[in-house]
């Protein structure tokens, strides 16, 4: 679902360049801009990533305790490029999540009692062909834990 919003024209040349509500800056494809708020211009904002939507979920049970398990791994296809968006991690126990990329650490959390629930905001990290994207959980208790983790994004 997309969220109309209101341009507003700016001072430059030509006014090539109109700012949202947000502040983000668009390209004025309208012959006219309105600076008068009460005639806003719906625009529809996008991504403007160009692929399919992928998700893949995973999960690794009865990790030991004080141990690190693999929960997701996935390997890029030749020809392809994976632009995370999000990744979900959940588990029964106390516990940290990592997201690597080729083994370099690109985002972490920490669970805690009573929320056991992490989202991970992947945007402007993407995995290219051949590399290998990876989500890890360390188990901090002294008891074995099931974990589980969903990534997303667009290849």
């Amino acid at each position: 679902m997309t969220v109309p919003k209101s341009l507003v024209r700016t001072d430059n040349e030509d006014n090539k360049f109109v700012n949202d509500s947000d502040g983000c800056v668009a390209v004025n494809t309208v012959s006219e801009v309105s600076n008068d708020a009460s005639n806003p211009i719906p625009v529809e904002i996008v991504d403007g990533t160009i692929g399919a939507n992928f998700d893949l979920y995973d999960e690794v049970l009865a990790v030991a305790g004080s141990s690190t398990a693999t929960i997701l791994t996935y390997m890029v296809p030749l020809g392809q490029t994976l632009t995370m968006r999000a990744a979900e991690v959940s588990g029964e126990n106390v516990a940290e999540y990592t997201v690597k990329v080729d083994g370099v650490v690109k985002a972490k959390k920490r669970s805690y009692w009573g929320d056991f629930d992490r989202t991970f905001n992947l945007q402007g990290v993407s995995a290219t062909a051949g590399q290998t994207v990876t989500i890890e959980v360390n188990n901090f208790r002294n008891s074995t834990g099931d974990f589980n983790a969903t990534l997303l994004g667009v290849v």
